[in-house]
């Protein structure tokens, strides 16, 4: 129709920077059933590379270990 879709199809999370909470955690493995989830790490241009690499990695293994389904963009992974 004209009015277009209204539905909520994606989220958008920032994740502080060395902190990734149990709130965040409880957040995430609930919203997941209803969109998909695109994690950004929050004001990552105050980390080093070396820093960045870490903390990502760090996540991966957190949204495995905890089953959280989030989209990946990561250029190694991408099939396009």
């Amino acid at each position: 129709g004209a009015e277009g879709d209204r539905l909520v199809h994606a989220c958008i999370y920032f994740i502080s920077p060395h902190r990734f909470l149990e709130i965040d955690r409880h957040f995430l493995r609930h919203v997941q059933r209803e969109l998909a989830i695109v994690p950004v790490i929050a004001k990552s241009d105050t980390l080093t590379d070396e820093e960045l690499s870490e903390y990502r990695a760090m996540l991966v293994e957190e949204f495995r270990a905890n089953g959280i389904a989030v989209c990946d963009f990561d250029e190694k992974s991408a099939s396009i």
